[in-house]
This record gives structure tokens, C-alpha cells and sequence, in this order.
């Protein structure tokens, strides 16, 4: 967001309101994906409990998210610093490309 000191109330206003717009439009799209992955999770009989419990609660802190007020307590175990948030999701994924790779790669 650009500096706050040229602009007008009204500028600013529909800044923020773009910026919340993206953000809700982010959470819903990630409650979506977890929805249907946890869904999937359910219906394979293969896969820990425990991950299949994670995805559900996932999933419902999303749902919970989305209908009301956020509790933030209940968020505690998350983090909130977006700069951690990308770098587990960086690792997450260049752990799933490097197993892929190693998948491609395995002779039998």
C-alpha cells in the first residue's frame, strides 16, 4: 500500500476495502482446498488418523472463520507472521517436488 500522507480518507477507505476483498476472497479459496481435501482424507481407508483429524480441524477453523467473528484464541497455534507462513509453505513444497523427483527417478 502506497503512503497514507497524499492521499484522501476516501482513497484510503477503498484501498482497505480491496485489500479485505482480497483477503476474503484468499481465505475462502483455502477453506475450499482443505474442505475437499480433508473430504478426500475421509473417504480413503489408508492414511493416519491423526492427519485425517488435522485436515478436519482445518477445515472446520475455516468454516468457523468464515461465519463469524474470528476467535483468535483458537488461532493461537497458527502463526501470524507472513513471513514464517510462506516459508513453511515454501518447504512443504519443495518437499512434495523433491519426493515427485525421487518417485520419477526410482527404478524398479
Amino acid at each position: 500500500m502506497e503512503s497514507t500522507n497524499n492521499k484522501s480518507l476516501e482513497e484510503q477507505l477503498a484501498e482497505l476495502k480491496q485489500e479485505r476483498d482480497a483477503w476474503r476472497a484468499a481465505t475462502l479459496y483455502l477453506a475450499d482446498c482443505h474442505a475437499a481435501t480433508a473430504q478426500e482424507a475421509g473417504m480413503i481407508k489408508s492414511g493416519s488418523k491423526s492427519g485425517k483429524n488435522r485436515l478436519a480441524a482445518i477445515a472446520k477453523t475455516a468454516a468457523d472463520i468464515i461465519t463469524g467473528p474470528i476467535n483468535h484464541t483458537k488461532l493461537r497455534n497458527y502463526t501470524n507472521n507472513k513471513f514464517m507462513a510462506e516459508f513453511v509453505c515454501k518447504r512443504c513444497l519443495s518437499g512434495a517436488e523433491m519426493i515427485s523427483e525421487m518417485l520419477l527417478n526410482y527404478k524398479t
